[in-house]
């Protein structure tokens, strides 16, 4: 049987952190990324395989007993060597006219080798060149097998004969004979049993010390025994065959253990490892699996071969295998392990899996109505039902159980309380109900019993079975059932699901409504999160608000669902469908991987820790280990393509740059938490990004916070950024939460400067999800409100009472960011953002509303703490002027020493806390030297220092200087009022143009003096331009009127023209210099709230405001180069996929052409020899 495996597990890592919250963003991942991809390029590295190029397709292989050399056969009559650490071919001969089919090697330097033409050739090992020839058999030589004290030599021929013979004397006769051609032959270790095999499917066990057949195997009509194998210890007899199926035995014991199917073609060739614990098979599809033997655990298949794999050899102490193929490669392979699940045999199969919360055993029952529960390694009788069961739940947390028979009769139903804890005993209840239920269920507390009927639903009393409330608003059956304590929801086949409060008289408070009005299949309840997720039965999952009763998203499966699963931590949930098992993260309801199974499962269950998913399958169940709880690492994905995914990743390690396939990108790599995309983003394989966006891939952040974007800006790959935000735009056309998995990439995307930035904010902020919000409130209300939600769904009574929305008064409109910021102030990660936002060269940023909403949101709170500080200046420059205007009276400057001392504490606090982020503001640098000079003036005073002359100038010096570094200090207080803010920095600004100009100014009136001085030389200035000296000074006027009138008129005009074009800089860049302004004052408030450093939480932001037509300014100087390079950019991003695909198509026709090219050349060498 085969069955499929999600992950194989390589080795043991070090435990990482498995309870990190999602929402933990803005963290420095550089150390993560290079210590996760260290580990993961050795990891995948050493599943290279190897390969060795051969002359010819070979037939047969042997490894020498020094394990240095292998000896390899062709059905062209020839023979070589290679040697294996090299790679390289050492000896090739042709010793035969006729295919060799087999050889065996001895240990005093022989080989032997069996040929279609009926014999068997013995050549040296060291030459290749025939010794001696044995005849004897009738038909071509099949197989050899060497005795371990090489006397003996056991050969098998289509002839139908098995044969010893005597290598010293060189004679041989026959053991015993099959009805038809021996196939296969094998030889025990301990040289005492032989195993042949037939093409009429014969198979008989042969004693050689007691000369006798011990076993006998009934014949398989229409298949060929292909391959057989004895294991080391005598424990396994497995035999290969036509069909294909693999057998194996108990040796000596002759029952069959397993039988697996896996290969599409003749099983070729089979090896056992010396300790018994796997075998490995080789086919005529090209594949090579391996099989584990101590516990039945699923195949992993091996591919590199691209025909007939006829030799198989394990080297146990390098734990490597090599095959041989009719493709002229020898390939060496890592044989990979796989310990993360397990099957067991069932007598049927598991139709519901459940944990009872009580003892935390996982529960279960199946297609008799027996329930069982897990004891150790397999699942035992818990209670003898016997009946059908149409649903079943654990009441009164977890004491009883409530098995609900399927009903036989329309009138009646029957419930079977089980006792869980002191005797199993049973009672049975009867409820009697008007029409044949169609779905039930049993409260948790164990007081309400909840009847789906046609058209109905019954609520009853579980105590007195008497009908407590019947609602009767379905138009059709009522499919499925749920109850969280007064809660129930139910769903009927007419794609309604109904919302009852069952307190207070019981009643029906509202009804969810899909327009596609398909079938109800299961209700599931979220309750942290509010949430109702449904599942319709054409394969959609609705996700509904608790509190509004709308569906605010939707996810589509595209088949039957049976089953969704939410962890316990509420970060996830499972979806399983058909034949596979998809992962969703709740927060943003993206998918995080899909575990693909061979067989659509019966059931789905887990284990009460989660560490293992229970999946039934007919007649076995299958123990995975869950890949969120992983500590080892694993591959999760379809395991069938295992071997595929492994080759994909190995080229993609090589920068080999392997065509981009659909299929590969959603592959789990756990304990890391990554997926194919972050392997492309490490390797800049931005086509494949791109591609794999756009297919709907998962997008998201690793355990350790980092997301491919995170990893394309940490390498400096600016295509990748690119295609990301390219194909995440895209996608976030239709599904808003696209953007989602950018949120942990924010800081670094703000530090980078990327130059779409401000788009990717914008477009991270848009209309609330739920279509039917509020659209007016009452005049009353002071907009925006802003709330902020680990939801991304906010019911509009969050904002204000439910009532003021009736007031028609003031339109409004409920907006919400896509992506979840951590907006705590003090919060570590609140600051990194807002250092990033600060350090980010594109300043364009701050025209985009959602940054805008998250500086309002900050500074509404924050401006408190700086308006106290404004407070406290003033204060201080009040009691300086007084202090100045009434020299000599001390007591004035107690108060402004006192504020001095605190303002210095807090920029020492600010220094330690911004780490080195301080130094970079001009008035930082003010106010060390305020404090400076006015603690030394306050020093000065204390002790009655005086100048050299006895006089107070040093002192009256210090004041001056105190006053003048005070006011100019006082100037950065006017940026807390937003009408003054931008001027500040316009004052700034045209001091930084102004420093040319006053430098042009210096030059000019410099050079006009020198100039002067060498025109008029000694002559007095007046005397020179007197009135009647005027014709013989003409060159001396000329250059007073230049320096009087003509240069100040150019500077007065220079002057003017900086001015006016800095405050026309300012006035188009308003609200980029406002917002700069605002983030720095933000961040140093801020940064002293230590009490939040460690908030970790991130959360969307809804917003609640006014609605209002947005017009954007499109005439300002760099809104104009941005829509020109975006221009650029989108033209240059055609030419590329163009050319991509050129390329693409390119190898494409290469690759066929080279095929076409060697079934070409196949087919002249076989005409050639016919």
């Amino acid at each position: 049987m085969k069955s499929l495996s999600q992950g194989f597990t390589m080795e043991t890592l070090t435990k990482l952190d498995f309870s990190v919250d999602p929402s933990i963003f803005y963290r420095d991942c550089t150390m993560h990324i290079k210590e996760d991809f260290k580990d993961l390029i050795a990891y995948f590295s050493q599943y290279k395989p190897s390969y060795i190029s051969t002359p010819f397709r070979g037939n047969c292989m042997k490894m020498t007993n020094d394990r240095l050399n292998f000896i390899f056969t062709s059905k062209e009559g020839r023979i070589a060597s290679s040697i294996i650490d090299k790679k390289q071919l050492m000896l090739d001969n042709k010793v035969s006219q006729n295919s060799v089919k087999c050889l065996a090697i001895s240990k005093n330097d022989f080989v032997y080798i069996g040929t279609k033409d009926h014999q068997i050739h013995k050549l040296s090992l060291l030459t290749l060149v025939e010794d001696n020839v044995l005849r004897g058999h009738e038909g071509p030589v099949t197989s050899l097998h060497i005795s371990q004290d090489d006397k003996k030599l056991f050969s098998s021929s289509d002839d139908m004969k098995v044969m010893i013979w005597n290598l010293r004397k060189g004679t041989g006769k026959e053991l015993y004979k099959h009805d038809d051609k021996v196939k296969c032959l094998d030889l025990s270790c301990d040289n005492v049993h032989l195993v042949s095999g037939s093409s009429d499917g014969g198979l008989i066990v042969y004693d050689i010390v007691n000369r006798k057949i011990v076993f006998d195997f009934d014949k398989l009509e229409d298949t060929v025994i292909s391959c057989v194998k004895i294991s080391s210890k005598n424990s396994y007899l497995i035999a290969g065959d036509s069909r294909p199926r693999i057998r194996v035995w108990e040796f000596g014991i002759w029952n069959l253990k397993h039988e697996f199917g896996g290969h599409t073609q003749i099983v070729k060739c089979l090896d056992i490892s010396e300790d018994e614990s796997f075998f490995v098979s080789g086919g005529k599809d090209s594949m090579i699996k391996v099989w584990d033997l101590i516990k039945w655990k699923d195949e992993t298949t091996l591919h590199g071969h691209s025909r007939s794999v006829k030799s198989i050899i394990i080297d146990n102490e390098e734990h490597v295998l090599h095959s041989l193929s009719q493709d002229c490669k020898i390939m060496t392979s890592k044989i990979p392990k796989f310990e993360n699940h397990i099957n067991v045999a069932t007598d049927s199969a598991l139709l519901k899996i459940m944990i009872n919360p009580k003892d935390r055993i996982v529960y279960a029952f199946n297609q008799f109505g027996n329930v069982l529960y897990k004891r150790k390694d397999k699942f035992e009788e818990f209670v003898n039902y016997g009946k059908d069961i149409l649903n079943w739940n654990f009441i009164n947390s977890g004491l009883q159980l409530a098995l609900v028979e399927r009903p036989s009769s329309s009138m009646k139903l029957e419930v079977t309380l089980v006792d869980c804890y002191h005797d199993k005993s049973k009672r049975v209840v009867l409820f009697k109900t008007d029409s044949e239920a169609t779905s039930a269920l049993a409260s948790d507390n164990g007081e309400f019993f909840i009847v789906g009927m046609q058209f109905k639903v019954a609520v009853y009393s579980m105590a007195s079975q008497q009908k407590l409330k019947v609602f009767t608003t379905h138009a059709t059956a009522v499919k499925a059932l749920a109850l969280h304590e007064e809660h129930l929801f139910a769903g009927d086949e007419g794609g309604i699901i109904r919302y009852y409060i069952l307190k207070d008289g019981f009643f029906e408070k509202g009804q969810l409504v899909d327009d596609t009005h398909n079938a109800v299949d299961l209700i599931r309840l979220l309750i942290p999160e509010r949430l109702v997720f449904s599942a319709a039965s054409d394969g959609t999952i609705l996700i509904w608000s608790f509190e509004k009763l709308q569906c605010i998203n939707k996810i589509f499966m595209n088949n039957q669902i049976t089953e969704i699963y939410f962890t316990k931590d509420n970060q996830n949930f499972f979806v399983n469908f058909c034949s596979m098992i998809s992962i969703f993260n709740i927060e943003s309801l993206s998918k995080v991987g899909t575990i693909t199974l061979e067989n659509a499962n019966e059931a789905i269950g887990f284990s009460f820790d989660e560490k293992d998913i229970y999946l039934s399958f007919g007649h076995y169940y299958k123990v995975l280990e869950n890949p969120l709880k992983t500590t080892n690492i694993n591959i999760y994905g379809n395991h069938s393509e295992m071997q595929k995914y492994l080759d994909y990743v190995i080229k993609i390690i090589n920068e080999e740059v392997p065509k981009h396939v659909d299929s590969m990108d959603d592959w789990l790599i756990e304990p890391y938490h990554i997926n194919t995309l972050h392997l492309y983003a490490f390797f800049n394989l931005y086509n494949h990004l791109e591609k794999s966006i756009q297919e709907n891939a998962s997008f998201f952040s690793s355990k350790h916070g980092y997301s491919p974007m995170i990893i394309s800006i940490e390498k400096g790959f600016a295509k990748c950024i690119d295609s990301i935000y390219d194909a995440l735009k895209e996608r976030s056309s239709f599904d808003k939460m696209a953007l989602y998995g950018l949120s942990s990439a924010l800081p670094s995307l703000n530090r980078s400067s990327y130059g779409r930035l401000h788009e990717l904010y914008n477009i991270a902020y848009g209309s609330s999800f739920a279509l039917t919000m509020p659209k007016f409130i009452e005049d009353s209300e002071i907009l925006p409100k802003i709330v902020k939600s680990k939801r991304y769904f906010k019911p509009p009574e969050r904002f204000v009472e439910e009532y003021k929305y009736k007031y028609e008064e003031v339109a409004i409109e409920f907006m919400q960011s896509f992506v979840k910021i951590n907006t705590r102030l003090g919060a570590s990660d609140s600051l990194e953002f807002m250092r990033s936002l600060i350090e980010c060269k594109n300043n364009e940023v701050y025209c985009s509303n959602l940054i805008k909403i998250i500086l309002e949101d900050k500074w509404r709170t924050i401006r408190w703490l700086l308006v106290v500080e404004t407070l406290l200046y003033i204060v201080y420059l009040i009691m300086i002027c007084k202090y100045a205007l009434h020299e000599g009276d001390r007591t004035y400057l107690i108060i402004p020493f006192a504020i001095n001392i605190f303002l210095f504490i807090y920029e020492i606090l600010q220094m330690i806390a911004s780490k080195g982020m301080y130094f970079t503001s001009f008035w930082n640098y003010i106010d060390m030297f305020r404090f400076l000079i006015f603690t030394l003036y306050c020093i000065f005073i204390k002790f009655d220092v005086k100048d050299e002359s006895g006089e107070w100038r040093i002192q009256e010096r210090l004041l001056i200087a105190t006053a003048v570094f005070s006011l100019i200090r006082g100037i950065s207080y006017f940026r807390i009022f937003q009408t003054t803010r931008w001027i500040i920095k316009l004052i700034f600004d045209v001091m930084n143009e102004l420093w040319a100009l006053i430098f042009i100014i210096a030059y000019t009136i410099i050079c006009s003096s020198v100039l002067y001085q060498g025109l008029v030389k000694d002559v007095d200035f007046v005397v020179a331009f007197k009135i009647d000296n005027l014709e013989t000074f003409r060159v001396e006027w000329l250059s007073v009127l230049f320096i009087l009138v003509i240069n100040p008129i150019i500077v007065l005009n220079l002057y003017i023209a900086i001015v006016g074009d800095t405050f026309e800089k300012s006035q188009n860049e308003q609200t980029i210099l406002d917002g700069q302004e605002l983030a720095e004052m933000i961040y140093e408030g801020e940064i002293l709230l230590f009490c939040n450093r460690r908030y970790k939480k991130a959360k969307f932001l809804h917003v609640l405001r006014e609605e209002h037509l947005e017009i954007k300014a499109q005439n300002t100087s760099g809104q104009r180069i941005i829509r020109i390079a975006d221009g650029a950019a989108g033209i240059e991003k055609s030419c590329t996929r163009s050319l991509s695909d050129i390329n693409d198509l390119k190898g494409f026709i290469e690759i066929k052409t080279a095929e076409i090219e060697e079934t070409t050349n196949e087919i002249l060498q076989q005409l050639r020899k016919e």
